[in-house]
């Protein structure tokens, strides 16, 4: 089973009043160029989970783009593959934006978890739900947003004082108080893709 994770779409940024003013500015951009580095220097790289050694860069049409992607190979039995980055020095824990494009090519109608900011201790985080739809999971309801299996999805999420939003193909999906993806887990990580490892449930992801 596969999720996959398109290439030239995860960009990260510090939200502060003044650059909502003037637009987010990105403080690490990975592009998948063969490798898991930002484009900027000295930020530290994404790491792979890769528990089937079946992750892999491939080229492929996205959104009518040729692009870079990078799959992510999971299953039942081997494991669950995803993408984790260390975020102590270059985010506010509290303040700051995800952009993403991604898809998953398996799954339908299954709780794949996109977003986790516990460092996995908790069912709680950002999934895509049974009726395909976007959900803080045990913290607000769904969006109305109905992702397709198998096609690409523009996801930006805003994390400012407690409040986030989360916007799919550049429309607002999501809006909710709650300090579910503050980063205040003790290594400072987010995860993307992996769901928890303790808790209910480890076994939500494509």
């Amino acid at each position: 089973m596969f999720n996959r994770a398109r290439s030239c779409s995860l960009y990260l940024a510090l939200l502060t009043p003044a650059l909502f003013a003037q637009g987010p500015a990105a403080v690490a951009t990975y592009e998948f160029r063969g490798n898991l580095n930002a484009n900027q220097a000295l930020v530290t790289p994404l790491t792979a989970a890769n528990p089937l050694n079946q992750n892999r860069y491939f080229e492929e049409s996205v959104l009518g783009l040729p692009r870079t992607v990078y799959q992510l190979a999971s299953d039942r039995i081997g494991g669950n593959a995803g993408l984790t980055l260390p975020t102590n020095g270059l985010l506010s824990p509290t303040s700051y934006s995800v952009e993403m494009l991604f898809a998953f090519t398996e799954g339908n109608s299954t709780w794949r978890r996109v977003l986790d900011a516990s460092d996995r201790t908790v069912d709680n985080g950002l999934y895509i739900n049974t009726a395909n739809r976007f959900e803080p999971y045990g913290i607000a309801s769904p969006g109305q947003f109905v992702y397709q299996t198998n096609s690409y999805v523009h996801l930006v999420v805003t994390v400012s004082d407690n409040q986030v939003r989360a916007y799919a193909n550049g429309a607002q999906d999501l809006s909710f108080t709650n300090s579910i993806l503050n980063i205040t887990n003790s290594r400072g990580v987010l995860h993307f893709f992996l769901d928890n490892t303790s808790g209910g449930t480890p076994w939500e992801y494509a």
